[in-house]
């Protein structure tokens, strides 16, 4: 099942910040996520909370599954990536 990717304001504007490299990854991360959001390999469930996390060296994205939408909540850094 292929799932379609949207993204939050904060989650546009800060990868629109990004360099082009790690604007790249970013990008080819969601295409991964989009193949299998639930492949252990690709991205892990928070604890305590509903979304999930993918990891890109540094920097974290956060999703949410709603039915065949990954909606990006957020993109930063693994330092403020959590915070809220």
């Amino acid at each position: 099942m292929q799932y379609t990717v949207k993204l939050s304001k904060d989650a546009k504007k800060y990868i629109e910040n990004l360099d082009r490299t790690t604007k790249q990854r970013v990008l080819r991360k969601l295409q991964e996520v989009c193949s299998d959001p639930f492949d252990l390999r690709v991205s892990k469930p928070l604890t305590k909370r509903e979304d999930r996390t993918a990891r890109i060296g540094d920097y974290r994205i956060l999703f949410l599954i709603l039915e065949d939408v990954i909606f990006v909540t957020k993109v930063a850094s693994r330092g403020e990536v959590y915070r809220q």
